[in-house]
């Protein structure tokens, strides 16, 4: 757990600290890791990472543009048409950056369900992914 300094640094110079983290983030591809390169998918992490450190290390969810969505190599192909995405920012054990991504749709066209499941969802598989510390083996990030 990080004091209050820790949290404190963290929360200083969010967006330049954000972009460089955006910007040395992978993804699962294949069974394999690729770096994100992107510059949509980038932009959104930048965005929920520098939301993640003015909130001290907090947990954050973002509502994600399917073009964002489309810029993350597992996620490219699983957009759902009609749906919508939200990523999910954290830090693991470890302290090191960590995201989840979650679509959804409602087919009764209730958007207002359709985000708080792909909310949840996001907020659900990044729980999972940063209770172990570096890249969970086997894990794998996209639309279930």
């Amino acid at each position: 757990m990080m004091n209050r300094a820790q949290r404190r640094i963290l929360s200083s110079n969010a967006d330049k600290t954000a972009a460089k983290m955006a910007a040395a983030t992978y993804d699962f591809q294949s069974g394999g890791l690729v770096r994100v390169t992107d510059r949509r998918a980038i932009g959104a992490l930048q965005r929920g990472f520098a939301a993640l450190l003015r909130a001290r290390g907090e947990p954050q969810a973002i509502a994600i543009t399917p073009e964002e969505a489309e810029g993350f190599p597992h996620h490219r192909g699983h957009v759902l048409p009609g749906g919508v995405t939200w990523l999910a920012v954290g830090l693991d054990a470890g302290y090191r950056a960590t995201y989840a991504l979650q679509s959804a749709r409602d087919d009764a066209g209730d958007s207002k369900r359709a985000n708080e499941t792909a909310r949840s969802l996001a907020l659900l598989r990044l729980a999972s992914l940063a209770a172990t510390g570096g890249f969970p083996i086997g894990e794998t990030r996209g639309t279930a």
